[in-house]
């Protein structure tokens, strides 16, 4: 597939930069990593499977994707991860995490189980997790 019209050449871009910058490296040590790995001296010039190398390379390295919430294609579905996402910069979770959200669908929405992922939840119940989500953002954003 060619370099241009590759729709994962973005996605990689963005997330060897994050890494770059998470893990601290300076331009000398980020373009000798690249060179090594690539072969290229500029990720623009890799082809794909290099690049995905280099993600490797550097999730090896120590990086850690903090990207765990992927967008749905159900309105409700995103406004669930949107008004969690308020709630973690609001710094209003213990947990974070994906695993602590499916938990408090799973209790918003009565849904007899231990976790639930908002993809599965109905209209009716992605609402009750809404309004739950609401009410939380507005008690930490009134303080």
């Amino acid at each position: 597939m060619s370099t241009v019209t590759d729709p994962h050449r973005k996605a990689l871009s963005a997330k060897i930069h994050v890494a770059k910058k998470q893990l601290g490296l300076d331009e000398v040590t980020y373009r000798a990593m690249v060179e090594r790995v690539t072969g290229k001296s500029s990720t623009k010039d890799a082809v794909t499977s290099k690049l995905i190398d280099l993600v490797k390379e550097l999730e090896a390295k120590g990086f850690r994707n903090t990207s765990t919430f992927h967008p749905s294609s159900k309105p409700d579905v995103r406004k669930i991860y949107a008004l969690w996402g308020e709630l973690k910069r609001l710094d209003a979770l213990d947990n974070p995490t994906k695993a602590a959200l499916r938990a408090f669908c799973a209790r918003m929405a009565a849904t007899g189980t231990a976790t639930t992922d908002p993809e599965f939840l109905t209209p009716a119940q992605c609402r009750q997790v809404i309004e739950g989500l609401k009410a939380w953002v507005d008690r930490k954003t009134s303080r």
